[in-house]
């Protein structure tokens, strides 16, 4: 995250009213921060945009926002071109560009474009399906505590999908991912339990249940089907996302030039959040 220390008093004042929701103060401090050139406030303004928070919802005018900090390489600014390029707001649908602006967010380490990148991946959508690569992205962010990544692993894992098939871990997935009341897993994990899709094989002196599949059709259960077949796309703003590629420019903001390596819900400043719950 970044330190807002060094930042004009302004920012700083804007950032706090953003996160008490006095969008109107917020607006009125950070512009003129925004439009002396500081890529956060710049962000921040341009979330406000495309949420209408204070302002008229105007796509053309958050995209002018985003698109000088997503050129500079700052990943919450990449991800948020993802998000409007996958959605088509303000622009056509172009999920190859999306996928662009994801993979150079989520090669800085912003958690929700590495989901997206791997559900991408999984799904074929804006590059070709690749499932090996599916699971590399989704780990990524499971292993920063992103829920849907967790769970679509635990899909994978039921399905063989990318990975060897293991009921085991898959279960063992689902009832993590249901604790922290994640519905869908609840669901999931219940019908397995239900239709005797795993069986408890309890042994003297072991630590935990071994499951293993009790239905010999792989085709038999619509259900198995189930995975989140959304990215996410929550709009990121302010902090937190001052990681940099190369300020080499293109004719996109995310085109593969500037990268240094080969239901939409809102993240206030300096936050990280799971989203595309479907």
């Amino acid at each position: 995250n970044t330190n807002i220390d060094y930042k004009p008093v302004a920012y700083r004042d804007g950032i706090t009213a953003f996160n008490r929701q006095n969008f109107e103060l917020a607006f009125s401090l950070l512009e003129p921060v925004a439009k002396n050139g500081d890529m956060d406030a710049q962000i921040t303004i341009g979330v406000m945009y495309l949420k209408g928070f204070f302002v008229a919802r105007d796509y053309a005018k958050a995209l002018g926002w985003f698109k000088p900090a997503a050129e500079k390489g700052f990943a919450l600014a990449q991800s948020n071109m993802g998000m409007m390029y996958l959605s088509g707001f303000g622009v056509g649908k172009n999920p190859a560009e999306s996928f662009k602006c994801y993979r150079l967010a989520a090669e800085q380490g912003d958690t929700t474009s590495q989901y997206n990148i791997g559900v991408m991946y999984r799904d074929g959508q804006g590059v070709a399906q690749d499932m090996k690569k599916a699971v590399l992205w989704l780990k990524k962010a499971a292993k920063k505590g992103h829920v849907a990544g967790v769970f679509n692993l635990g899909v994978l894992y039921r399905d063989g999908r990318g990975v060897e098939q293991n009921y085991e871990k898959a279960a063992r997935i689902f009832r993590a991912v249901s604790e922290k009341g994640f519905s869908i897993a609840y669901l999931d994990l219940g019908l397995a339990h239900l239709l005797g899709r795993f069986r408890s094989a309890r042994t003297r002196g072991s630590r935990a249940a071994t499951w293993t599949p009790s239905w010999t059709s792989r085709g038999s259960w619509a259900w198995r089907r189930r995975s989140y077949r959304r990215t996410s796309t929550s709009i990121s703003s302010g902090r937190g996302g001052r990681r940099r590629g190369s300020r080499g420019r293109a004719s996109t903001p995310c085109s593969s030039g500037s990268a240094r390596s080969p239901e939409t819900m809102m993240t206030s400043p300096g936050t990280t959040t799971v989203s595309g719950v479907a």
